[in-house]
């Protein structure tokens, strides 16, 4: 048990009264002031060591707090593009929709005028109810999404909420793999944390190896006293002044419970460096995968966009092609099924690359919010 420095004061004060006449005959008043310092064990910086724990505590918390402010921004912003890319989808199946809407007019018409077959009328009228079902189910994610999302912005659900179209700034990063690992390990706040309980765990060390330290005290104690003949608890007198002063020694026999909360602090101190150790490579493989994901997020992006652009054409021409007679109306509406899925994928390619460039700058540390939830440009 850590010891401490003490001090201690005492006032009594003695009264003796005459109940029957009322009077005060005689008044004693006794101050006392003791103080004991502890001179090894319990000495120096381990006799504050609860006031640094309680501010390094303080610190920890604090920084835990900002990393989870940026880590929900991150997870905020995230669920915002997946909601946006689930807007985007309703667009795409409702155009697929009206496309096949106005596909089967036009087979319906060319039935009439004897140009297309019973088949054909009935295979884009289904394709017009299929797409018309798929606008309902993802409207209704969609929905059901958006009412989530409420929930985790702390909103009510019953308060409408339209999305801004708005696109959030986060540029591409252009650095080096290298770079950005140093970076993350000089700014990450957990890692910034684990490194701190190293020399918490340090200072243990320097505190369990002080109690193993014989006791040696100095003492003193300064009594005064008033005349009992004079009613006045001021009125001291130097002669009925006394102190006393001494150094106790103590030195133990037997510290066996000081020894092995010694050795405990070692290997907790060994523990810290090693979780710091494996807290570093962590966060050194996260920035490196969070880099990783961003060109592959580019590429994926890159290839969503040209079979995107591809179905359109291939769209066009089965279009062309059904017109002229060279090909049949499934494969004007294969080509459209085609078109809206690379369309979703092209959406999905987006918020993906947006998500990770927002992910990478969360594994850095390079993310800033204000007040607000608001990211801030760097």
């Amino acid at each position: 048990m850590l010891r401490t420095a003490s001090v201690t004061t005492r006032v009594v004060d003695t009264l003796v009264r005459d109940v029957g006449n009322h009077v005060t005959t005689s008044e004693k008043g006794q101050y006392s002031l003791e103080a004991s310092v502890p001179l090894l064990r319990g000495a120096g910086r381990v006799a504050y060591e609860s006031r640094y724990q309680a501010e390094r505590d303080l610190t920890y918390a604090v920084r835990r707090f900002e990393r989870f402010r940026r880590e929900f921004a991150v997870s905020v912003a995230s669920d915002y593009y997946d909601l946006l890319q689930q807007k985007q989808q309703i667009e795409n199946t409702q155009k697929k929709a009206d496309s096949n809407r106005d596909s089967y007019e036009r087979d319906k018409a060319l039935f009439d005028a004897g140009r297309a077959t019973v088949l054909d009328v009935q295979r884009t009228k289904q394709e017009e109810l299929v797409a018309t079902n798929q606008v309902l189910v993802a409207t209704e994610a969609y929905e059901s999404q958006l009412d989530q999302f409420k929930v985790t912005l702390g909103m009510p659900i019953a308060q409408p909420l339209e999305l801004a179209e708005a696109e959030l700034d986060v540029p591409l990063p252009s650095v080096p793999e290298q770079r950005a690992v140093e970076v993350a390990l000089r700014s990450r706040l957990d890692l910034l944390n684990t490194r701190g309980r190293i020399d918490d765990a340090r200072r243990q060390v320097l505190v369990a190896r002080n109690g193993l330290l014989p006791d040696l005290d100095l003492r003193g104690q300064v009594t005064a006293e008033t005349e009992p003949d004079i009613l006045d608890l001021t009125a001291f007198e130097n002669s009925r002044i006394s102190w006393q002063g001494g150094v106790t020694l103590n030195l133990p026999v037997e510290r066996k419970e000081e020894l092995n909360r010694y050795r405990s602090a070692l290997v907790s101190w060994r523990r810290a460096e090693r979780q710091y150790q494996l807290a570093a490579d962590q966060v050194s493989q996260e920035v490196r995968r969070a880099l990783r994901q961003i060109r592959q997020a580019q590429v994926t992006l890159q290839i969503q966009q040209m079979g995107m652009e591809l179905a359109e054409d291939r769209r066009a021409y089965a279009e062309f092609a059904f017109r002229e007679g060279l090909l049949s109306n499934r494969d004007v509406v294969e080509a459209e099924n085609d078109l809206l899925n690379a369309r979703n994928a092209y959406a999905a390619a987006q918020a993906g690359l947006r998500v990770a460039i927002l992910a990478f700058r969360r594994d850095t540390a390079t993310l800033r919010t204000d007040d607000e939830g608001n990211f801030l440009d760097r």
